[in-house]
Order: C-alpha cells, then sequence, then structure tokens
C-alpha cells in the first residue's frame, strides 16, 4: 500500500514549482492531496510505471492546469485595474476643465454637495441618499430662485453626460 508521508516531499516540492504566491502555494498542496487520492484509485499495478512516476506525472499534468488558469485569472485581475479609457490624471484633467467651464451657480451646487456642510447635513442625515428635492430646499432657504437651481441642475447634468 501507497503511504501518503511517501509521497508528501514530492507534492510539495511539485506544488512549489508552480507556485505564484505563498496562498497558491497552500491551494496547490492541497490540490496535490486530492490527485494523490485519486491516483491511488486509478493507478494499476499492472502497467511498468512505478507508482511515483505515475504520481508525479498526474501531479504534473494537474498543476500545469491550475497554473494556466491562476495565470488568466491574475491577467483578467490587471485587465479590470487598468481597463479605463483614459489614464485617471488624463480624467482628472478633463473633468477639471469641465467644472471650471460651468457658471458659478453649477460650481456652487457642485462645491454644496461634495462639501456637504453641517447645516445641509442635518436636514440630509436621516435621508438614504441626498436628492434634489433637499436640495432644492436647501437652496431656496438660502436665497436662490428655482430658475436658477433648475438651470444648474441641468448645467450640470448636460456636462456629466458628456464626461
Amino acid at each position: 500500500m501507497q503511504q501518503y508521508e511517501d509521497y508528501e516531499k514530492m507534492i510539495k516540492s511539485i506544488a512549489w514549482k508552480f507556485a505564484y504566491t505563498t496562498d497558491h502555494f497552500k491551494d496547490l498542496v492541497c490540490e496535490g492531496n486530492l490527485e494523490y487520492v485519486k491516483a491511488l484509485i486509478s493507478y494499476d499495478s499492472t502497467e511498468d510505471a512505478a507508482f511515483s512516476t505515475y504520481l508525479w506525472k498526474c501531479l504534473f499534468n494537474r498543476m500545469n492546469v491550475l497554473r494556466k488558469k491562476k495565470k488568466m485569472d491574475y491577467l483578467e485581475e490587471i485587465d479590470k485595474q487598468f481597463s479605463c479609457k483614459e489614464p485617471d490624471i488624463v480624467r482628472f484633467i478633463i473633468l477639471k476643465d469641465m467644472i471650471s467651464s460651468l457658471s458659478a451657480n453649477a460650481k456652487e451646487i457642485i462645491h454644496l454637495v461634495l462639501e456637504t456642510p453641517d447645516d445641509l447635513y442635518d436636514v440630509i442625515k436621516d435621508e438614504a441618499k441626498l436628492n434634489r428635492r433637499i436640495l432644492t430646499d436647501y437652496l431656496v432657504s438660502r436665497g436662490w430662485k428655482f430658475q436658477n437651481i433648475w438651470d444648474s441642475f441641468k448645467e450640470i447634468k448636460m456636462a456629466l453626460n458628456n464626461f
């Protein structure tokens, strides 16, 4: 009967060759242990190859498949992180230019939303989100006219849609 202890070093050695990180190494050792059990079940002792040779080939093939899968996962993660149409600095410059082209009222609303002063925060703290109605009421309480408020909202919306 084949004893696990006799092949543990082989499993870890092959896993180490295929691992990208320590955590990946641990995962590969677990997979190697499963592959050891599968090899015990599927090994045919009437074949010319020794069990160690058969196990080595099973481990190598399985870990090679897992390494390729891990590499694809890693590449997909990198792709997600850098899938921006433009680098962040370029987007920042475009946003800065877009905001600088807005009217003074629109800039004040953006500043108000981004800064959320304490008196406005007290109004919205029980709300799930800052919405136009709350913001409109707040601006009216500060002396703004409805037409100026709505014109500023439209201006901001158009600018953001073009962004």
